[in-house]
Order: structure tokens, then C-alpha cells, then sequence
């Protein structure tokens, strides 16, 4: 390679926003749960457990209240007995052994009180604005009892045990944003610590974690009295919180295009700005190095039973060694990163890709972690009603021509979103088969789009926008899309979305993975579980030691 640099330029939105690519992304520096432990290690945050109320089996409430320079946040957790036939992850569940919810300050009596009778109801019971994020969890009932029993017994659980699982409580739910009656957004965007996306509830998940692992450790003080033990350190630090996550996490890559192009953006601005680098230092290149390594600990105990994703998980272990080894016989490392990003995207699948692009922007945290403060929502973009028709149909051929061809056919538009009526939660029917098609959502964007340019194509030359949508009222929604590309070019998945070979899996993963998920387990085409925090701080003071080193962690890490 010569040495001029490479340009600082991004891969382009029909390279990257594809159903195989967002499928295949993994935590980066820039997810979000990184974000919220950085900052709460900087502002070096203030935790205390006013109420840990308890029975010998762990039924009870216990509040961790969190106190940032400026304000304090309540996680109240409620734990009761159920049974075990009534445990499901499924939206149709109406009990869970914990539910939770984030306070805004800190309750006194009343409000406990108050929570007490709504909480455990989730959605069933009445909120208010002073309640952030409404959670439910359930227990990983085989693994918490195993920890439990031999931390009574004065032992440490087995890490092989632990491998398999990952966590001992899984969520089923975490919901913020207004939904049933907690907290709108716009009351809390203006405070430094929810400002980037998703932090109010990556908090909650972080606190539950901290209040299963206390929970795991209480039940064994009342099993085994003076014979039992804490968890280790770094067993505690492996143990991560569960989530099983449905089909009802997709439709919001869908709905807020603007929101999801911002954080694609900073994702594949992070990228070029590490791929301009012309002369990476050895200790750079070390560090990428070590992550590798620990990649690749991380993918051998990434256990799942299905078999195509178990084929892509070998597959993506073979091309990271390969790339090691690589790496470590290189004699000139100029523009490095630029390289192994060339070869890695011709040469490996788009796991190994992808895991290889989260890895390179490890030791690069004081050139991109600024980015992560422009990944949260700016104000909307307006529709030109005076923009020539010409232009609009110019930038509708670029941004759509994935969808203007002729296999486009109708025969192409096979599936349909919808909410049930019961639990509120999306649904994707099949036309033809299944109830509900009146009521979809107006996800056939590729269709709106053909139809867009057939109206455009029918009206004057000279005609404008607001001529176009006056005629054609209900093309709004396609018009407002193809504006917000302008701004945002990875505001668009750029797939058919009611199409025959749609996989939401893909969805849900790409969300997931800018949440900081990480072991991927699906369980069919529309629900999958992960792991959240694993390997991350589990207290305050952990936090403080080593807020950042712990992505792609694995069962040997001691850091």
C-alpha cells in the first residue's frame, strides 16, 4: 500500500444498511451501556442500598438509590414467589419473580407504598411521571439455584456451569418512554445522564443485575449460615443479566429512521476515523491484539442450539484467528487498520466483518468516544414544499433504487405488521393467513416508494412537493423518509420488509448490538436472549478501577 492516506469516508448505506449486515453487529465502544459506565466512572457516581427487606428465600423489596452530581434515581425491586408453571418470557406472562421500576429521586413510605401495589402488575397498574422505567425479570431457575447452593456450602459455583448461561435472571420487558403511563422522554432529555439514547434504561438493567447477584448471595447466607461465601470477584463480574427479546423490539429501527441513521452514522464515522490512521504504535496494535484474543474466548463459549447460527459463531473463529495470525507476521503496519478493514469485508462473512470493525475501534477511545454524544435525536427535518419534483424523484432513484426495480413484484409483499390487541405488542401476520391486515403498520416501504415515483412521473414537470402531496395525501409518510435521507443517509433499511424472505432475528440483533448485547441465542426467526453487562463492573467501586475493558468477555477474564 502507498502512503497516501485513505479518505476519511464511510461505507455507504446499501453496503451497510442490509438485513445481513445489521444482523451481524456486534457492541462496540459507542454502545450504549459503555456510554453510561464511562460517565458514570468520570462523574464518579454514588451508590448506597437504603432498604434490602428480605425473607430466608429472597421474597421481598430492596431500593439501590444511585446519586449522580445532580440528581438520585431509585431502582425499587419487588421479589415474590410463583409457580413454576406461571414463569414464562412471554408478553402473555402476568407474574415474574421480580419487577422493578427507576424512580425519579427517592421514595419515601407512600410512594413505596404506591409502588408496592402497582409494580408487581406491570403493565395492569397505574404510573406516574415519577417513574422512569418499568422492568420484570425472571429467574434462570436451574442456575441461581446451583449458585445459591454452593455459595451456602462455602464453595464457588463452577465456571463451566456458568458458561452455559451467563446470568442467573433474565428480563423480559424493560420499558421507558412514556409507555403505560411511566415517564415521557421529553422529561428527562434535558439531563446529562439520559441525554445519550437509552441510558435511563441500561441503568435499570445494570442496578437489576446488581440486585440479582446480592439476591443469589442473601438466599445462601440463610442456606448455609456461617459456611457460606460471597461470589468472587471475577465470577461476580461474569455473571450478567439475561433478556429475551421478541418481535416487539423491531418496528423501532423502522419507526424512528432519523434516530437509527444517527446512531449507524457515528458508528461508521468511528470506523474511518480509525482506518485513516497512517501509523498505528505497537502498543495500539497491542491492545487490538488483546481483544482479539479475548474474542476469541468470548466466541468458544458462545453456546447455541441452533444450527445455523452455530455454524456462523465457528466461521466467525476461524477468520479472527486467521486475522491474528495475520496481524502478528504484518513487517509494515502503515494504515493497518485500513488494510485488514479492506480484506476483512472482501474476504470474511459479515460476523467476522463486523466483529473485526467493533475490534479496531478498541484502542482508539479519545479519537471516537465523542461521538457518543451525537447519537440521541435533534429536531425534525421539514418538508421543502417548494423542491422541484425533479429533485425529489433524482434523490428518490438513490435512495430506493433497491426498490424500483422489476422483481419488486407484489408477489414481494407477503408479511404485515400489527399490534395485538391484548398486550399492545407488535405482531407480524402473513397476508392471506392471519387476522389484522387492515390494521398494519405502513411498513411496505418499497411499495410506497414505487408508488411514489409513479405519482411524480404522472403530474407536470415543473410541478413541486406540495403539489404532489395535495394530490397524493397518503405518499406524506414516504415524502417525510426520503427528506430525512438527506440529512441521514443510514436512516433507511434499505430490505423489503413485508417480503417472503424477511428475518426479524436481524432486527432485533442490530438493536441489541448498539445496546452493548453480546451471545446472541435465538430461539426462532422472531425471538432471540443475550446477555447484557457481562464482564462489566458490578458495583461502584469496581466501576471506579475499570469502567471500560470488558467487551467480548469470557469466563477467564480477570479484569
Amino acid at each position: 500500500m502507498d502512503s497516501a492516506s485513505p479518505a476519511l469516508n464511510r461505507r455507504t448505506p446499501d453496503e451497510v444498511m442490509t438485513l445481513t449486515t445489521l444482523g451481524a453487529m456486534f457492541p462496540t465502544r459507542l454502545s450504549f451501556m459503555r456510554l453510561l459506565l464511562r460517565r458514570m466512572a468520570h462523574e464518579k457516581w454514588q451508590m448506597d442500598a437504603p432498604l434490602l427487606s428480605l425473607d430466608a428465600q429472597g421474597y421481598g423489596t430492596a431500593v439501590y438509590t444511585i446519586r449522580t452530581p445532580e440528581r438520585a434515581y431509585s431502582l425499587v425491586a419487588f421479589s415474590q414467589a410463583i409457580p413454576d408453571e406461571r414463569r414464562t418470557d412471554r408478553v402473555i406472562a402476568e407474574v415474574w419473580d421480580t419487577t422493578y421500576v427507576l424512580y425519579d429521586g427517592i421514595p419515601d413510605q407512600a410512594e413505596m407504598d404506591r409502588l408496592a401495589n402497582c409494580v408487581p402488575l406491570q403493565e395492569a397498574g397505574r404510573f406516574t411521571p415519577r417513574e422512569i422505567v418499568l422492568s420484570r425479570a425472571n429467574k434462570s431457575i436451574r442456575m441461581f439455584e446451583h449458585v445459591a447452593d454452593k455459595l451456602a456450602n462455602g464453595e464457588q459455583p463452577a465456571l463451566a456451569d456458568l458458561r452455559r448461561v451467563g446470568y442467573l435472571m433474565r428480563t423480559t420487558a424493560v420499558y421507558g418512554n412514556g409507555k403505560f403511563g411511566v415517564a415521557d422522554r421529553s422529561r428527562i432529555a434535558d439531563r446529562a445522564e439520559f441525554q445519550a439514547p437509552f441510558q435511563a434504561e441500561m441503568l435499570t438493567v445494570w442496578l437489576i443485575r446488581l440486585f440479582t447477584l446480592d439476591l443469589v448471595e442473601h438466599v445462601a447466607r440463610h442456606r448455609g449460615g456461617a459456611s457460606a461465601v460471597l461470589l468472587a470477584g471475577h465470577i461476580r463480574r461474569f455473571i450478567g443479566i439475561g433478556n429475551a427479546t421478541g418481535l416487539g423490539m423491531a418496528p423501532f429501527l423502522i419507526n424512528h429512521p432519523e434516530l437509527i441513521g444517527r446512531w449507524i452514522e457515528a458508528r461508521e464515522t468511528a470506523v474511518a476515523r480509525v482506518r485513516a490512521i497512517a501509523n498505528p504504535t505497537q502498543t495500539e496494535i497491542g491492545t487490538f491484539l488483546s481483544c482479539a484474543e479475548r474474542a476469541l474466548s468470548h466466541l468458544c463459549e458462545w453456546q447455541v442450539e441452533d444450527d445455523g447460527y452455530a455454524a456462523r459463531i465457528r466461521a466467525t473463529t476461524g477468520e479472527i484467528e486467521s486475522l491474528v495470525t495475520w496481524i502478528r507476521s504484518f513487517t509494515d503496519p502503515t494504515y493497518l487498520w485500513d488494510q485488514i478493514t479492506c480484506h476483512t469485508l472482501a474476504k470474511f462473512s459479515p460476523d467476522g466483518a463486523e466483529m473485526t470493525l467493533s475490534l479496531i475501534l478498541e484502542p482508539y477511545g479519545d479519537l471516537i468516544d465523542d461521538l457518543g454524544t451525537s447519537m440521541s435525536l435533534a429536531d425534525g427535518t421539514p418538508i421543502r414544499a417548494d423542491q422541484p419534483l425533479s429533485d425529489l424523484r433524482s434523490r428518490l432513484v438513490a435512495a430506493y433504487g433497491w426498490a424500483l426495480g422489476p422483481d419488486m413484484s407484489q408477489e414481494q409483499r407477503r408479511h404485515f405488521w400489527y399490534v395485538s390487541a391484548a398486550k399492545q405488542e407488535p405482531r407480524l401476520g402473513e397476508i392471506g393467513e392471519d387476522e389484522g391486515d387492515d390494521k398494519a403498520f405502513a411498513f411496505d416501504y418499497a411499495f410506497q416508494a414505487r408508488s411514489l415515483l409513479a405519482a411524480i412521473d404522472s403530474l407536470p414537470s415543473d410541478a413541486d412537493v406540495g403539489s404532489l402531496l395535495l394530490h397524493h395525501p397518503e405518499l406524506l409518510d414516504i415524502v417525510e423518509r426520503l427528506e430525512i435521507q438527506q440529512a441521514q443517509p443510514y436512516a433507511e433499511i434499505r430490505e423489503n420488509l413485508v417480503g417472503p424472505d424477511l428475518v426479524p432475528l436481524a432486527l432485533l440483533r442490530c438493536k441489541l448490538a448498539f445496546f452493548g448485547a453480546a451471545k446472541f441465542d435465538p430461539l426462532s426467526d422472531k425471538w432471540l436472549r443475550v446477555t447484557l453487562f457481562q464482564g462489566a463492573p458490578s458495583c461502584i467501586a469496581d466501576l471506579q478501577q475499570a469502567p471500560d475493558d470488558w467487551i467480548f468477555s469470557h469466563s477467564g477474564s480477570e479484569h
